[in-house]
């Protein structure tokens, strides 16, 4: 209830737009303004914000009982999470807890991969901002990358890149070894068979993240088969982008409907700067394409259901919400109705769609809350 309403606001749109594209997320029930005000590096208009999830179980919550040396209500959170999140599990006598790690392990493996894809990134990514269910939540100095580049940052706070758009599949990782280690007060009465247990379970993360993640941006290029090549032809085109500073959202789109006419094609192509190497580049990739079973059009349609046409771009952002702040909505509106169908082609929304311009790019944002 002490959040500045302009924070309230951005955690509407963005836990709406990560709905839509299909990733696990708290939704916002309801945003009201509190007729307060609150002091923040100016007085600003206070709200509340009402968050639904299928529990608001953390890693934070694990260890406020670890610090603590609570080991029975740190055993009592564990059963509890794993009767709501893991009932499979809850009649198991042995390695329960375990399990529930390496379920969590895996959860968290997916959302990250689930996020990087679409260029998401979260901007705060502490233990206290991971759940035990895999789903995203506390959206505060979050944004969708523009321009594709690992070292993006968006966080005013965050000056040394902890949280940027490459470093997020390490930082869960991180934050999975803290939630282990809470867990060894209860896996087992041996503390050196608990710690080899864990270990045992942590180990088992590079190797799942990368699995997912190679399976969800392989599907970003229409690839379904496995050939030698996939691996070259999808950091070629990254590179490409982080060296020509191509929006990463329009790039994928573009090239998800380029297969449809030439002059499809031709958008992509004129989005890059060096026509040699990108036209060799898609020669290449429609070269693999031809490898799959499936034909041109279910490919582009598969294309299209990945890669979206509309994300919730800062600059659009910051605009919807410094107009609802004074009681004008029609922005937020128009705003929430494309995100609600990213996946469509909405024509004449330029304004949405279009990556910002030098002067209308904002590059930090604040948590508020």
């Amino acid at each position: 209830g002490r959040s500045p309403l302009e924070s309230v606001i951005r955690e509407y749109i963005i836990s709406e737009a990560i709905f839509y594209l299909g990733i696990p997320t708290t939704r916002s029930l309801s945003i009201i303004s509190s007729g307060e005000f609150v002091e923040r590096d100016s007085i600003l208009p206070g709200g509340v914000l009402t968050r639904v999830a299928s529990s608001h179980i953390r890693v934070g919550t694990f260890e406020f009982f670890f610090y603590k040396n609570d080991k029975k209500s740190l055993k009592k959170l564990a059963d509890y999470t794993i009767l709501r999140h893991f009932p499979e599990i809850a009649d198991q006598k042995k390695n329960k807890y375990q399990n529930m790690l390496e379920k969590t392990i895996n959860l968290q493996a997916e959302l990250i991969s689930k996020w990087i894809n679409i260029g998401f990134i979260h901007g705060v990514m502490n233990t206290d901002n991971t759940t035990i269910s895999g789903e995203t939540i506390d959206y505060g100095p979050c944004a969708f990358m523009n321009n594709y580049n690992p070292n993006t940052v968006y966080s005013y706070i965050d000056r040394n890149g902890r949280y940027a758009y490459g470093n997020q599949a390490q930082i869960i990782f991180w934050n999975l070894t803290k939630f282990a280690q809470t867990l060894t007060l209860i896996i087992d009465e041996d503390q050196k068979k608990a710690n080899k247990l864990i270990i045992n379970s942590l180990e088992k993360f590079p190797g799942i993240f990368n699995e997912v993640w190679k399976k969800n941006i392989k599907k970003k290029f229409g690839l379904i088969k496995s050939f030698n090549e996939d691996d070259k032809i999808i950091l070629e085109f990254l590179e490409i982008l982080l060296e020509e500073k191509v929006d990463y959202t329009c790039a994928f789109r573009k090239l998800s409907v380029s297969l449809e006419n030439t002059s499809k094609k031709q958008e992509f192509l004129n989005l890059f700067n060096n026509k040699k190497r990108i036209n060799n580049w898609f020669s290449k990739w429609c070269s693999r394409i031809n490898k799959e079973t499936e034909k041109i059009n279910k490919i582009t349609n598969n294309l299209k259901c990945t890669n979206p046409s509309i994300i919730p771009r800062n600059h659009v952002v910051e605009k919807a919400i410094n107009m609802a702040v004074n009681n004008d909505f029609k922005l937020l509106d128009e705003l929430i109705n494309l995100l609600e169908k990213p996946y469509d082609e909405h024509s004449n929304k330029d304004f949405y769609l279009n990556p910002p311009k030098v002067n209308e790019d904002i590059k930090n944002t604040f948590c508020g809350t």
